[in-house]
């Protein structure tokens, strides 16, 4: 018979402490070195988010874009935002003051012409009249009405205050009056001019009969001062009109100080 004979386990050999200490320095000695290069590439990182990174050619990239949530680019992009809306503002402003001047400009050059008394046609006096100052009339204007006619009636005494209309600053104003509708164009009337005056004076009477079978409010009697001369350089200065029922209304003033018109 076999006999079991019991064994005492026998225990490893030591470990021996150099071994140990050299790995715990070898360990300590790569945890320096990657500490190191940590810091190192920290503060690579740093700069080059500032300065922007050197390329190969030696050129340096600009820093990459700040996210959208960023407080820095929020500021950023408020300021951007009002520098545009102040420089649309001065633009806007300079675009007025641009057309304003050229305004006044334009102005200016009707008034110097019509003061040196450059020609035109008929259109183009009226447009100049139009911007200027074109002075009043005194009118008085009356009807009598018959049984089957209308009897009208119209003083011209003065004006005042007109535009001087050549290079010695005076007009040489005359009067044209008709009536319309005029289908047999026989209503018209014109006086001799007053040379040399802004202010002429007139004095004259004219007359026309209508029959009652005339429309009151179509009917308007025209009264218009021209500047004389030859038929090119003839220039509107102003003018103005009554309709037949104005007339014939006694609340309506027909007689007074009026201005004229274009």
């Amino acid at each position: 018979k076999m006999r079991m004979v019991p064994t005492t386990p026998q225990a490893p050999p030591p470990f021996p402490l150099s071994a140990l200490q050299a790995a715990m320095d070898e360990k300590k000695g790569t945890m320096s070195k990657l500490a190191s290069l940590f810091r190192r590439r920290k503060s690579d990182h740093g700069s080059s988010s500032t300065l922007g990174s050197v390329g190969e050619a030696g050129a340096a990239s600009p820093p990459p874009p700040l996210p959208g949530n960023h407080p820095k680019s929020s500021t950023m992009a408020a300021k951007s935002k009002t520098t545009t809306m102040r420089t649309k503002a001065e633009k806007e402003k300079d675009k007025k003051e641009e057309r304003e001047r050229k305004e006044r400009e334009k102005q200016e050059k009707a008034q110097k012409k019509a003061a040196a008394g450059g020609g035109g046609d008929d259109k183009r006096g009226r447009q100049q009249a139009k911007r200027i100052n074109r002075g009043r009339v005194f009118v008085d204007a009356s009807v009598v009405e018959g049984e089957e006619m209308y009897a009208i009636k119209l003083k011209v005494f003065d004006a005042r205050d007109l535009n001087p209309m050549n290079k010695a600053g005076t007009a040489d104003a005359k009067l044209q009056l008709f009536i319309t509708p005029d289908p047999n164009k026989t209503s018209k009337r014109e006086s001799e001019p007053v040379k040399g005056s802004l202010a002429p004076n007139f004095g004259a009477t004219y007359e026309w009969e209508l029959t009652k079978k005339s429309d009151p409010d179509g009917t308007r009697v025209h009264v218009q001062l021209w500047n004389a001369g030859s038929r090119k350089s003839r220039e509107f200065i102003g003018g103005l009109s009554f309709s037949l029922a104005d007339i014939i209304d006694p609340d309506v003033p027909s007689q007074g100080w009026f201005k004229l018109l274009d």
